[in-house]
């Protein structure tokens, strides 16, 4: 108990006279809850007499004061399980533990009590999880809903949630998608149909000297961020368009892949985009977790040599490439990709506007980083 509650107080509750102590403390503080160690004490009196919903009314008023306070979210969850409010009690348990994975130190009596505010949660959210199961059952059709099943493991803690975190530049409004469906795109069949040529085209220079380290120093920025695979052959890149110009010979080489592609709404920006390539990532190799530089484009994977064990994971969601299989991802929300097999793995990427930007939207966004390109050529 709180030492700023007067002795005769702390002693009535340790001597269980509930009601004597509640008595004392309504008397004494006029019927008021003036900070967090009254309500507590409060608390503890009401459901020593068996009154939950006067000791919840007292902790309620005891956590206006400090609203994380680990002593009076654990009373108020051992209320609502005692009462069978198991639900309300699993929402302060989970509280509880969210605070406590941060802390670096707990009093006794916190680290004595989170075995059984682990078990407790854990008990709850399981059944809970059994209940819905069983009610969704009747309703198989929410199976074929990717949306309201990626909800399902938000809300049960089976996965994280990931937000659009673009290093260089944020357009509002769009939304926090990871991966988008083809079927939204109605140039993606025809991409996917022109695999075997692309392929083809990419073995056809293969043995040129095209490929290169996709990061490579002379392009980092001034303040020298180093990624773990700079200068490194495990992802390599072999451009056809970059910063919106051909690259020859290789463009040439690849009339059919751009010819192919010219139909899709490509993120053009002068002197910036688009970009069209080969991305190679050799065996073993792993790109680590990071975010793309703009939220206005989308990424596109188009796999042409891909073994098992090669994946791509966007947010809380993992794909495995599978040749001829259009993937359209959002690259500014955390992601990464590995290759697990002994051979390399080769993919077109090209990318293209968010479509949810509209022609004007767009027309802007290129002005923007226009005038960001041209700022010292007109100093």
């Amino acid at each position: 108990m709180p030492s700023s509650i007067p002795a005769d107080i702390i002693r009535l509750l340790q001597a269980g006279h509930f009601n004597n102590a509640r008595q004392v403390i309504h008397e004494r503080f006029q019927g008021t809850v003036p900070d967090l160690s009254v309500g507590l004490a409060l608390a503890v009196a009401c459901r020593g007499c068996g009154d939950a919903d006067a000791a919840l009314e007292a902790l309620d008023a005891a956590l206006t004061y400090s609203p994380h306070d680990l002593s009076a979210l654990i009373l108020k969850g051992d209320i609502y399980y005692d009462t069978k409010r198991k639900r309300l009690a699993m929402q302060c348990y989970a509280n509880v533990l969210k605070i406590v994975a941060s802390a670096t130190q707990l009093p006794a009596e916190i680290q004595s009590a989170l075995p059984r505010i682990d078990s407790r949660y854990h008990e709850v959210a399981t059944a809970m999880n059994q209940h819905i199961n069983g009610a969704l059952t009747s309703s198989p059709e929410t199976k074929n809903l990717p949306r309201f099943q990626e909800a399902m493991k938000l809300m049960r803690g089976e996965a994280d949630m990931y937000y659009s975190r673009p290093r260089a530049f944020y357009f509002p409004g769009l939304p926090h998608r990871q991966f988008y469906p083809n079927s939204l795109f109605d140039w993606a069949d025809d991409v996917m149909q022109g695999t075997s040529t692309i392929l083809g085209e990419l073995q056809s220079i293969t043995n040129s000297e095209g490929f290169e380290p996709y990061m490579q120093r002379h392009q980092q920025g001034p303040k020298g961020r180093v990624h773990s695979l700079l200068d490194s052959d495990q992802w390599q890149a072999l451009f056809l368009l970059k910063d919106g110009e051909r690259i020859a010979p290789y463009a040439d080489a690849c009339s059919g892949t751009l010819d192919i592609i010219s139909k899709v709404p490509l993120a053009a920006i002068s002197g910036r985009g688009p970009m069209a390539l080969f991305s190679r990532l050799n065996a073993g190799g792993h790109i680590a977790p990071h975010n793309g530089f703009f939220n206005t484009r989308l990424i596109c994977h188009l796999p042409l040599v891909v073994p098992k064990n090669c994946k791509l994971r966007v947010g809380n969601e993992t794909h495995e490439w599978q040749k001829g299989q259009l993937v359209v991802f959002d690259d500014s929300i955390e992601h990464e990709a590995w290759n697990h097999s002994q051979e390399k793995r080769d993919i077109l990427i090209f990318d293209i506007w968010h479509p949810d930007l509209d022609a004007d939207e767009r027309e802007a966004i290129s002005q923007l980083y226009q005038s960001i390109d041209t700022f010292e050529a007109n100093g």
